[in-house]
Protein backbone atom coordinates (compact mmCIF):
# COMPACT_ATOMS: atom_id res chain seq x y z
CA UNK A 1 0.00 0.00 0.00
CA UNK A 2 3.00 2.34 0.39
CA UNK A 3 3.08 3.10 -3.35
CA UNK A 4 -0.66 3.80 -3.42
CA UNK A 5 -0.39 6.31 -0.60
CA UNK A 6 2.61 7.95 -2.28
CA UNK A 7 0.54 8.65 -5.40
CA UNK A 8 -2.39 9.97 -3.39
CA UNK A 9 -0.19 12.29 -1.33
CA UNK A 10 1.45 13.66 -4.43
CA UNK A 11 -1.76 14.34 -6.29
CA UNK A 12 -3.40 16.11 -3.38
CA UNK A 13 -0.36 18.24 -2.62
CA UNK A 14 0.17 19.13 -6.29
CA UNK A 15 -3.39 20.36 -6.55
CA UNK A 16 -3.46 22.19 -3.25
CA UNK A 17 0.04 23.58 -2.86
CA UNK A 18 -0.98 27.05 -4.12
CA UNK A 19 -4.59 27.99 -3.55
CA UNK A 20 -4.55 31.76 -3.19
CA UNK A 21 -6.10 31.65 0.28
CA UNK A 22 -9.29 29.96 -0.93
CA UNK A 23 -9.81 26.40 -2.08
CA UNK A 24 -11.93 27.66 -4.97
CA UNK A 25 -8.86 29.42 -6.39
CA UNK A 26 -6.72 26.32 -6.72
CA UNK A 27 -7.44 25.89 -10.41
CA UNK A 28 -6.27 29.38 -11.33
CA UNK A 29 -3.26 29.14 -9.03
CA UNK A 30 -2.23 25.80 -10.47
CA UNK A 31 -2.52 27.07 -14.03
CA UNK A 32 -0.48 30.16 -13.17
CA UNK A 33 2.34 28.11 -11.63
CA UNK A 34 2.16 25.53 -14.42
CA UNK A 35 5.01 23.46 -13.03
CA UNK A 36 6.08 23.11 -9.43
CA UNK A 37 8.75 21.35 -7.36
CA UNK A 38 8.03 20.96 -3.65
CA UNK A 39 10.39 19.80 -0.91
CA UNK A 40 8.50 18.28 2.02
CA UNK A 41 8.98 16.45 5.30
CA UNK A 42 6.70 13.41 5.62
CA UNK A 43 5.60 12.02 8.97
CA UNK A 44 3.41 8.91 9.01
CA UNK A 45 1.78 7.64 12.20
CA UNK A 46 0.82 3.96 12.11
CA UNK A 47 -2.01 3.41 14.58
CA UNK A 48 -1.66 -0.37 14.83
CA UNK A 49 2.05 -0.22 15.66
CA UNK A 50 2.03 3.03 17.68
CA UNK A 51 4.92 4.09 15.47
CA UNK A 52 5.84 7.24 13.54
CA UNK A 53 7.99 7.14 10.41
CA UNK A 54 9.60 10.35 9.13
CA UNK A 55 11.44 11.19 5.94
CA UNK A 56 12.14 13.80 3.27
CA UNK A 57 10.56 13.87 -0.18
CA UNK A 58 10.66 15.89 -3.39
CA UNK A 59 7.51 16.21 -5.46
CA UNK A 60 7.47 17.57 -9.04
CA UNK A 61 4.14 18.09 -10.79
CA UNK A 62 2.53 19.97 -13.65
CA UNK A 63 -1.02 20.64 -14.76
CA UNK A 64 -0.69 17.99 -17.48
CA UNK A 65 -0.59 15.25 -14.85
CA UNK A 66 3.12 14.46 -14.93
CA UNK A 67 4.46 13.30 -11.59
CA UNK A 68 7.83 12.70 -9.97
CA UNK A 69 7.84 11.64 -6.32
CA UNK A 70 11.30 11.05 -4.88
CA UNK A 71 11.84 9.80 -1.35
CA UNK A 72 15.24 10.47 0.24
CA UNK A 73 14.64 8.95 3.67
CA UNK A 74 14.06 6.65 5.54
CA UNK A 75 14.47 4.70 2.28
CA UNK A 76 15.25 5.90 -1.26
CA UNK A 77 12.71 5.51 -4.04
CA UNK A 78 11.55 7.27 -7.21
CA UNK A 79 8.15 7.20 -8.89
CA UNK A 80 7.74 8.81 -12.32
CA UNK A 81 4.50 9.16 -14.25
CA UNK A 82 4.92 11.02 -17.56
CA UNK A 83 1.20 11.16 -18.29
CA UNK A 84 1.14 7.75 -19.96
CA UNK A 85 3.71 5.41 -18.47
CA UNK A 86 4.52 4.75 -14.83
CA UNK A 87 8.00 3.75 -13.63
CA UNK A 88 9.07 2.87 -10.10
CA UNK A 89 12.56 2.50 -8.66
CA UNK A 90 13.95 1.66 -5.24
CA UNK A 91 17.52 1.74 -3.98
CA UNK A 92 18.54 -1.62 -2.55
CA UNK A 93 22.01 -2.61 -1.31
CA UNK A 94 23.54 0.53 -2.77
CA UNK A 95 22.04 0.19 -6.25
CA UNK A 96 18.83 1.23 -7.99
CA UNK A 97 16.33 -1.44 -9.02
CA UNK A 98 13.33 -0.98 -11.29
CA UNK A 99 10.26 -2.45 -9.64
CA UNK A 100 7.83 -4.83 -11.28
CA UNK A 101 4.61 -3.66 -12.87
CA UNK A 102 2.20 -5.67 -10.72
CA UNK A 103 0.83 -2.61 -8.89
CA UNK A 104 0.92 -0.08 -11.72
CA UNK A 105 -2.70 -0.48 -12.80
CA UNK A 106 -3.86 0.23 -9.24
CA UNK A 107 -1.74 3.35 -9.17
CA UNK A 108 -3.06 4.53 -12.54
CA UNK A 109 -6.60 4.04 -11.25
CA UNK A 110 -5.84 6.30 -8.31
CA UNK A 111 -4.24 8.88 -10.59
CA UNK A 112 -7.31 8.86 -12.83
CA UNK A 113 -9.65 9.11 -9.85
CA UNK A 114 -7.90 11.93 -8.04
CA UNK A 115 -6.00 13.90 -10.68
CA UNK A 116 -8.97 16.24 -11.14
CA UNK A 117 -7.91 17.83 -7.86
CA UNK A 118 -4.83 19.13 -9.63
CA UNK A 119 -7.03 21.36 -11.79
CA UNK A 120 -9.25 22.37 -8.88
CA UNK A 121 -12.22 20.05 -9.40
CA UNK A 122 -13.50 19.25 -5.89
CA UNK A 123 -16.91 17.98 -7.01
CA UNK A 124 -16.22 14.52 -5.53
CA UNK A 125 -15.33 15.94 -2.12
CA UNK A 126 -17.14 17.61 0.71
CA UNK A 127 -15.26 20.85 1.42
CA UNK A 128 -15.61 22.91 4.58
CA UNK A 129 -13.54 25.45 6.48
CA UNK A 130 -13.03 25.92 10.19
CA UNK A 131 -10.56 28.07 12.10
CA UNK A 132 -8.72 29.01 8.94
CA UNK A 133 -8.21 25.37 7.97
CA UNK A 134 -9.69 23.51 5.01
CA UNK A 135 -11.11 19.98 5.25
CA UNK A 136 -11.77 17.64 2.31
CA UNK A 137 -13.76 14.42 2.64
CA UNK A 138 -14.32 11.99 -0.27
CA UNK A 139 -18.01 11.63 -1.09
CA UNK A 140 -17.73 8.24 -2.77
CA UNK A 141 -15.66 6.31 -5.29
CA UNK A 142 -12.27 4.69 -5.02
CA UNK A 143 -10.71 7.45 -2.90
CA UNK A 144 -13.20 6.88 -0.08
CA UNK A 145 -12.04 3.27 0.25
CA UNK A 146 -8.54 4.27 1.29
CA UNK A 147 -8.88 7.86 2.50
CA UNK A 148 -11.01 9.26 5.32
CA UNK A 149 -10.14 12.95 5.16
CA UNK A 150 -7.59 15.61 4.22
CA UNK A 151 -6.74 18.65 6.35
CA UNK A 152 -5.04 21.64 4.68
CA UNK A 153 -3.30 24.17 6.92
CA UNK A 154 -2.47 27.42 5.08
CA UNK A 155 0.73 29.38 5.52
CA UNK A 156 0.79 32.74 7.24
CA UNK A 157 0.08 34.66 4.04
CA UNK A 158 -2.80 32.34 3.15
CA UNK A 159 -1.48 31.81 -0.38
CA UNK A 160 0.19 28.43 0.02
CA UNK A 161 -0.22 25.29 2.07
CA UNK A 162 1.91 24.97 5.20
CA UNK A 163 1.01 21.35 5.83
CA UNK A 164 -1.32 18.62 4.58
CA UNK A 165 -2.65 15.91 6.89
CA UNK A 166 -4.16 12.71 5.51
CA UNK A 167 -6.21 10.31 7.61
CA UNK A 168 -6.45 6.88 6.02
CA UNK A 169 -9.54 4.72 6.32
CA UNK A 170 -7.63 2.48 8.75
CA UNK A 171 -6.81 5.36 11.10
CA UNK A 172 -3.19 5.93 10.05
CA UNK A 173 -2.20 9.57 9.61
CA UNK A 174 0.37 11.19 7.36
CA UNK A 175 1.46 14.81 7.63
CA UNK A 176 3.33 16.52 4.79
CA UNK A 177 5.05 19.73 5.90
CA UNK A 178 6.09 22.02 3.07
CA UNK A 179 9.73 23.11 3.36
CA UNK A 180 10.28 24.86 0.02
CA UNK A 181 8.34 25.52 -3.19
CA UNK A 182 9.98 26.24 -6.55
CA UNK A 183 7.51 27.34 -9.22
CA UNK A 184 8.40 26.70 -12.86
CA UNK A 185 11.96 25.42 -12.24
CA UNK A 186 14.09 25.92 -15.34
CA UNK A 187 15.01 22.23 -15.72
CA UNK A 188 11.58 20.84 -14.82
CA UNK A 189 11.29 18.51 -17.83
CA UNK A 190 14.51 16.76 -16.76
CA UNK A 191 12.60 15.39 -13.77
CA UNK A 192 11.06 12.84 -16.14
CA UNK A 193 14.16 11.98 -18.20
CA UNK A 194 17.05 12.12 -15.72
CA UNK A 195 15.79 9.41 -13.43
CA UNK A 196 18.69 9.14 -10.99
CA UNK A 197 20.62 12.42 -11.41
CA UNK A 198 17.87 15.04 -11.36
CA UNK A 199 18.30 18.10 -9.15
CA UNK A 200 15.86 20.99 -9.03
CA UNK A 201 17.12 24.13 -10.76
CA UNK A 202 15.90 27.52 -9.66
CA UNK A 203 14.01 29.78 -12.07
Amino acid sequence: MRLIFVCMFFLFSAGCICFGGEVESVSAASREAGKVAVFMRQSKSIELLSETIEGDVLVCADINGRIRWQTFSPYESILIFDGKELSQYEKLSGGWKKLSAHSRESVKKIISEISKLVVGDYSSYEVYKSGGKIFLTPKDGFAKKVLKSILLVPSGDGKTVKSIEFTDSNGDKTVLTVLKIVENPKNFDSAFTEVFNFKVGEK
